[in-house]
């Protein structure tokens, strides 16, 4: 920019953040333009912006909390200008007036306030970025979408309402990801999220070998349907595959098992079926989301030989047989949500994994709405981490000696646990006292204990009194006996207390100090 160009700039946009001489990756110099909505910049771009004429890159980024820039584009034709960033903005008008399209390199517009109604046709060949997020595209991909653009390496068309109909060659259905895609040998990062595509999914994509990153999840109107492509498993350099909530059904392929890149895999929310046998080779998850399909069969073990996996999330499916014992050997997982499995085979049977007692960075644990029996394993009480414990409805037995502190770092020395949920098994006596120590606890249910011991028997632990922060406490029908300890008028922040159909005595003093409690059921006790 030279004086001139910065004179008359300056008597329009005297604040302006920054202006900065820059040289782009592919040596090219020039200036580059920064106006932040956030340093409470706000109005309309001055018309002498199209005195820049060595502008490179120009960046306008407003403010989700306000409005920072708004009204139209001025008619500035920037033919310099490779790079262009319009986000968070209330602008109205077109591109083209604002700069030479043919010459742009990066475009990025996202929640821009200008509304497109299809993809601009005069973007030139030297593109190698395009988003074009929450914009109001419509309508349909072309069947050659993507062949004008050889050199494209990133492409966001998410939030917005793209559909239409299938090229010719797959049918008449609407909305299908463009064959032409799998042309662009260099894209890296596709995604088409929130629209309303539909159809089958493209097996030419799978020609698009340095995709690192697809995500195709939250189609409206049905979805995508049909099966995983298994021509997909070339895409060895693939880290991130999201697909939630579609319409897909099938198997996950074998060739999958090839993704040998894969971190983040999400299929939840589709009719996904057959086994997870593909997944256990992939070595390099770090999060596995199948939760809400029809998949059948056990865990393989070799998933607990993905020493970087942090969630594994398959609840509401059809698995049955054991729980994968060689889990324990992921070390580093955190969350593991297993719960509700249908199906004929009645979920998941057996008894708890005594060696997932290893997976001390364990914060979240269900299990609930299985078919699991036997005791909880004493190295469970090595779960020092662990936030959340969902054992609910199975038909677990015997007691929480785990949990009671004869065992080291036992549950009491679980000092995040905030909800220990065991409901509706047949565990027996005694509740654990050294539950106390867990500080944080927020919930317990261990209600409704059944089996031929009949529940928990003996008196509610005094120690319990201590856990201040705890708001729901169930331990209905449980076969207790002996007063409500005076100790429990501490429970200061408990707001349900359900001890119904016990054969607990004595007065309601205690109860009386519970200046928060809005639920209070003690009936059918003597």
């Amino acid at each position: 920019m030279n004086k001139t160009e910065a004179a008359i700039f300056a008597t329009d946009f005297c604040s302006v953040s920054f202006i900065v001489c820059i040289r782009l990756l592919d040596g090219a110099e020039g200036y580059l333009l920064l106006l932040w909505g956030q340093t409470h910049m706000y109005g309309s771009l001055p018309v002498s912006l199209g005195n820049l004429t060595s502008l490179k890159v120009l960046s306008v980024v407003g403010s989700l909390q306000e409005v920072a820039f708004s009204g139209p584009l001025p008619p500035a034709r920037l033919q310099s200008l490779l790079g262009l960033w319009i986000m968070d903005t209330s602008f109205e008008g077109s591109l083209d007036k604002l700069v030479n399209l043919t010459q742009l390199k990066y475009l990025v517009l996202r929640r821009p306030g200008l509304w497109l109604s299809r993809i601009p046709p005069t973007l030139g060949p030297n593109l190698t970025s395009l988003v074009l997020s929450d914009v109001g595209l419509s309508g349909p991909l072309s069947d050659g979408f993507g062949l004008t653009w050889p050199y494209l390496v990133g492409l966001d068309l998410s939030y917005n309402t793209l559909s239409g109909p299938l090229p010719a060659a797959l049918g008449n259905a609407t909305g299908q990801v463009p064959g032409g895609l799998g042309e662009c040998r260099d894209l890296v990062i596709f995604n088409a999220s929130q629209n309303q595509l539909s159809g089958p999914l493209s097996a030419a994509l799978g020609n698009a070998m340095n995709l690192a990153e697809i995500d195709l999840c939250c189609q409206t109107d049905g979805g995508f349907q049909g099966s995983l492509p298994a021509e997909w498993g070339s895409l060895t350099k693939l880290g991130i595959l999201l697909f939630r909530r579609n319409n897909l059904i099938g198997a996950i392929p074998e060739q999958w098992g090839n993704l040998s890149s894969l971190q983040w895999l999400d299929l939840q929310i589709n009719r996904l079926s057959r086994t997870l046998h593909a997944v256990g080779t992939l070595r390099n998850l770090k999060g596995l989301y199948l939760s809400n399909n029809q998949l059948t069969g056990q865990v393989p073990d070799r998933l607990g030989e993905c020493r970087d996996l942090v969630m594994f999330h398959a609840p509401q499916n059809q698995l049955s047989g054991p729980l994968s014992a060689a889990l324990g050997n992921a070390t580093d997982i955190q969350a593991i949500d297993l719960c509700c499995q249908g199906g004929t085979n009645g979920g998941f049977q057996g008894s708890l994994p005594a060696e997932w007692g290893s997976l001390t960075k364990l914060e979240f644990l269900s299990l609930r709405e299985n078919n699991l029996t036997g005791a909880v394993p004493e190295q469970w009480g090595n779960l020092s981490s662990l936030q959340w414990l969902d054992l609910g409805a199975n038909r677990l037995s015997g007691t929480l000696n785990a949990f009671t502190g004869q065992v080291p770092d036992g549950l009491g020395e679980c000092r995040n646990l905030v909800i220990f949920t065991a409901a509706k098994n047949q565990l027996s006596r005694p509740l654990p006292a050294a539950l106390g120590n867990a500080m944080n606890l927020a919930q317990i249910d261990l209600c409704c204990q059944g089996g031929t011991n009949g529940g928990f028997q003996g008196s509610l632990p005094a120690e319990w009194g201590s856990l201040r922060k705890l708001e729901f406490l169930n331990l209905r029908q449980s076969n207790l006996t002996g007063t409500i300890p005076e100790q429990w008028g501490n429970l200061s922040s408990l707001q349900l207390l359900d001890l119904r159909a016990n054969r607990l005595s004595g007065t309601l003093n205690a109860v009386s100090w519970l200046r928060n409690l809005k639920e209070l059921d003690f009936s059918n006790n003597t």
